[in-house]
């Protein structure tokens, strides 16, 4: 992404993952890696940026945040920096400053429980070489700056706000303002599950009692129970019960397949369907009756 112009990003990954490691370990990795930032056209080269925070809890509690830089070329020129990353970082701030550009370290931190890396900061800055030689041939070249970008709002005037970006990006290498970037930036975390147990589910509703096979059905009146409409029996003693029984006769309920049975198609719903086709029949002919007749009956006009 951006202006190979002005600045452009490319090679950019990010990675995470995490899980149980080493029995009872828990493990968070992220790690973020830029291949290569180009400033100015190509005039700084960062190249393998890699920023990596490592989260574990349970058997091994650690934090762990690093960041390192692959190697800084400046006008084609491979810089040699220190072995640290943060300390390569740091070390950037000298050979940048001519050029107007500085930069402000990433920073390993613990917060509540989480390791942040943070960005790489680079912040383009006026600058006494660079700009006497920058606003020199921006000065030489605003004359064809103002053709184009009359040519540009002619032909579209949407191309006003790609105008405005440039216009600024410009200003900040020419010295008439500042530009602030952050790059990169990864942190990680673990937790143990045990703080999110559920709750307690709440009880189940009792269920109606259902009446034993053989009783009286709810409000018969059976024969000695002195029952009444919408009232169940009196319960009996389960001699008087079992007596009960053994004096209630056994109903069969008899059934057939319904294979055997046999019938026939037709009947009455054969005649009323018969009945309405018949009538939607009549309706569509009398509505083409209708129509004809119409159409006999308006004048065509000459």
């Amino acid at each position: 992404m951006g202006d190979p112009a002005t600045l452009f990003i490319s090679g950019g990954r990010t990675t995470s993952h995490s899980g149980i490691v080493d029995g009872p370990t828990r493990e968070a990795v992220a790690r973020t890696e830029l291949g290569t930032v180009s400033l100015g056209g190509g005039a700084v080269l960062l190249q393998g940026l890699t920023w990596e925070a490592i989260h574990r809890s349970g058997a091994v509690n650690e934090t762990i945040g690093t960041f390192s830089i692959g190697s800084v070329r400046i006008g084609g020129q491979t810089q040699p920096l220190p072995g640290d990353g943060l300390q390569q970082a740091a070390a950037l701030n000298d050979l940048l400053k001519p050029l107007g550009l500085v930069v402000t370290p990433p920073a390993v931190r613990v917060e509540q429980g989480i390791v942040f890396v943070d960005p790489l900061k680079i912040g383009i800055v006026p600058s006494q070489e660079r700009d006497t030689v920058v606003g020199g041939v921006i000065g030489g070249a605003q004359p064809v700056r103002a053709a184009v970008t009359d040519a540009l709002l002619e032909a579209d005037c949407g191309s006003a706000s790609l105008i405005t970006v440039a216009d600024l990006l410009i200003g900040t290498f020419s010295g008439a303002g500042a530009l602030g970037l952050e790059l990169g930036g990864v942190q990680a975390t673990t937790v143990d599950f045990t703080q999110f147990a559920f709750g307690a589910l709440p009880a189940l509703p009792e269920l109606p009692s259902v009446p034993s096979l053989g009783s009286s059905p709810i409000g018969s009146g059976a024969p000695g129970s002195g029952g009444s409409v919408g009232a169940a029996p009196a319960a009996a003693p389960p001699a008087a019960a079992a007596a009960s029984k053994s004096r209630t006769p056994t109903t069969q309920v008899q059934t057939t397949p319904i294979a055997d049975l046999a019938g026939e198609r037709g009947g009455l719903m054969a005649l009323v369907a018969g009945g309405g086709l018949l009538l939607l029949l009549a309706t569509a002919e009398g509505d083409r009756r209708k129509m004809a007749r119409a159409l006999r009956e308006i004048p065509l006009e000459a």
